[in-house]
C-alpha cells in the first residue's frame, strides 16, 4: 500500500506539470527519499516532544509501513547487542553538527552553530525518566532498570575530544569502521545501519532539523511507543 500510494503521488506531480522530467514513474523502480519525512504544514515553531501526523503526512500514510528488511534489523540488534554487552533495551541518540550549523544560520543564532552536548545529556535524561515512569507501572524493578539504560550514539563529529566526552558519559558511539565490527558484521552503509538501530531503541533524542533524526524520531514514536525529544 505505502509502494501504490507513493507511485500514484508521482504520478500526480507528473501530471500537474509540476517535474522537471516528463518521464512517468517506473513500477518497478521504488525510490525513498528524505525530503518526504520532513514537515509539510508544521503546526509549531519548533516541535521537540510532539510529533504530530498533520506535519509528517507522508510518514503517516506511507513511511511507517516500510520496515526494514529482517537481515538488516536483526544485525542492527546483534551489532548494539555485541557493542553494549547485553540484549536489554536501550536509548539512541543522533547528534548533527551539518543540521546544527544549518539551523543555526537559518534562525540567526551564531552562539548556537555547534552541537551542545549538556542539553543532549539534559534531554537522555528527560526520555529516560518517561521510559522509567512507563515501565514503573508494570513493577519496580522494570523503573529502575529503566533509569539505567544503556545510550548508544550516532554522530558526524570526529573530534576525539568530543567523543571522549561522550565515552565519559558512558554513551557508546556507533563505528562500524572498528576491525572486530567489521569482521563480524561485515561492512554496512553507516546512515543505514545507524537508522535500523535507532529504530530499535525504546526512546530517542536527535537533532532539530535532521532528516535521520526526524525519521527516527518518527519510527522510535509509531513503532516502539517511545518518547523521544529533537534539540
Amino acid at each position: 500500500s505505502a509502494q501504490t500510494g507513493l507511485i500514484e503521488q508521482a504520478r500526480h506531480i507528473s501530471a500537474a506539470g509540476l517535474s522537471k522530467h516528463d518521464a512517468v514513474p517506473e513500477d518497478q523502480v521504488f525510490c525513498i527519499d528524505h525530503t518526504l519525512y520532513r514537515p509539510e504544514h508544521p503546526t509549531t515553531k519548533h516541535s521537540t516532544t510532539h510529533l504530530d501526523p498533520r506535519d509528517h503526512t507522508a510518514f503517516f500514510k506511507h513511511g511507517r509501513h516500510l520496515h526494514f528488511a529482517p537481515e538488516i534489523h536483526e544485525t542492527a540488534g546483534e551489532i548494539v547487542a555485541h557493542l553494549l554487552g547485553h540484549k536489554h533495551s536501550f536509548l539512541a541518540v543522533h547528534i548533527s553538527a551539518s543540521a546544527r550549523a544549518s539551523e543555526c544560520k537559518l534562525l540567526d543564532e551564531p552562539d548556537r552553530c555547534e552541537a551542545n552536548l549538556l542539553d543532549y545529556q539534559r534531554a537522555v535524561g528527560r526520555v529516560k525518566h518517561v521510559v522509567a515512569q512507563t515501565a514503573g507501572r508494570k513493577n519496580r524493578e522494570n523503573r529502575h532498570a529503566a533509569k539505567n539504560l544503556s545510550v548508544v550514539v550516532s554522530t558526524d563529529i570526529k573530534d576525539l575530544a568530543f567523543l571522549g566526552e561522550l565515552a565519559n558519559l558512558g554513551w557508546t558511539v556507533l563505528d562500524y569502521d572498528d576491525l572486530e565490527i567489521r569482521e563480524r558484521f561485515g561492512r554496512w552503509d553507516p546512515q543505514l545501519m545507524d537508522q535500523a538501530i535507532e529504530s530499535r531503541a525504546s526512546g530517542f533524542v536527535g537533532t532539530r532539523g535532521s532528516a535521520q533524526s526526524t525519521i527516527s524520531a518518527l519510527r522510535v514514536r509509531t513503532w516502539r511507543s517511545g518518547p523521544t525529544e529533537l534539540i
